[in-house]
């Protein structure tokens, strides 16, 4: 396989499309769209689990690489300044909506999973996240240009 450096996911899903590159890993959102109308083959999900979008798409670890596991993740956050009333209303009227059955079910079907939250429970998955990837890129020896 053969790196190719793109600087957005719209030219090289573009490539992709016209077999100008053999493959690539992207978010649901961006290949999903091509995978449903047929111009993209889904081959894994990098999630721990099957997506509820794409339930037939093994997970890379089912597909033979144990252990393997990226998940993309989205947060609402605000400046740290903001009063914490402020922020425990934002986060129960954000946790409500995620509620809806119609906003929960457009968001799984464009391949997201929708989870709520407390603002502490966000706080302690996104250091995880900081601790884990650092670990990753000191451990592969990644170094800022």
């Amino acid at each position: 396989m053969v790196h190719v450096p793109y600087k957005a996911s719209g030219p090289a899903i573009t490539d992709l499309v016209a077999g100008q590159v053999q493959m690539m890993s992207d978010n649901v959102q961006s290949i999903g769209p091509h995978v449903r109308a047929g111009r993209l083959r889904g081959l894994a999900v990098t999630t721990s689990n099957r997506t509820a979008a794409y339930p037939d798409l093994p997970t890379v670890a089912e597909a033979g690489i144990p252990g393997f596991e990226i998940a993309p993740w989205a947060g609402y956050v605000v400046p740290a300044g903001v009063p914490r009333q402020i922020v425990a209303r934002l986060n129960a009227e954000l946790n409500r909506a995620l509620a809806v059955p119609g906003v929960r079910e457009k968001l799984i079907e464009m391949g997201l999973e929708p989870r709520g939250g407390t603002p502490e429970d966000f706080a302690r998955f996104v250091r995880a996240e900081v601790a884990k990837w650092t670990d990753v890129a000191r451990r592969a020896n990644v170094r800022r240009d």
